[in-house]
């Protein structure tokens, strides 16, 4: 390992409450992979007749899905109930990722659950796979 490298432990997700007045964010228990985004920028065709080359312009930038992955605990209340229940209500929420580098980096985004995928396996855990799609610009803050 890199000697600045940063060990994935201890990151946290948290599900925001939506409500009016001051946000607050619950940790999201049982997480075992984030994929935080993954950004894009459309391409604009800008060429005309009297183009050989094409010509290009950057678009509207794009910043994906966060994608994660839970232990499923089907009776479960709290975050994992109202995951699914913000995936049924088609609710958007704010989410935060605190990653564990010494300044309390968090990336908030805006975004809604696009995809449920609970998956049983022999020999394994229960788990359920998130897909959430990022609706507008993400935040990101150093603390």
């Amino acid at each position: 390992m890199s000697e600045n490298a940063i060990p994935s432990v201890g990151t946290i997700l948290k599900r925001g409450s939506g409500t009016g007045g001051p946000e607050t964010f619950t940790a999201i228990a049982e997480v075992t992979q984030i994929t935080p985004l993954g950004g894009t920028t459309e391409t604009i065709d800008a060429s005309d007749l009297s183009s050989t080359w094409r010509v290009k312009k950057p678009g509207m930038l794009d910043a994906g899905q966060l994608q994660f992955t839970v232990h499923l605990l089907p009776g479960a209340t709290g975050a994992h109930k109202d995951l699914m229940t913000d995936w049924t209500s088609r609710a958007e929420r704010n989410f935060q990722i605190v990653f564990p580098d010494g300044n309390s980096t968090t990336w908030q985004v805006k975004a809604f659950i696009s995809n449920v995928s609970p998956a049983v396996a022999m020999n394994g855990v229960l788990s359920c796979s998130f897909t959430a799609e990022i609706t507008g610009e993400p935040n990101f803050v150093v603390s």
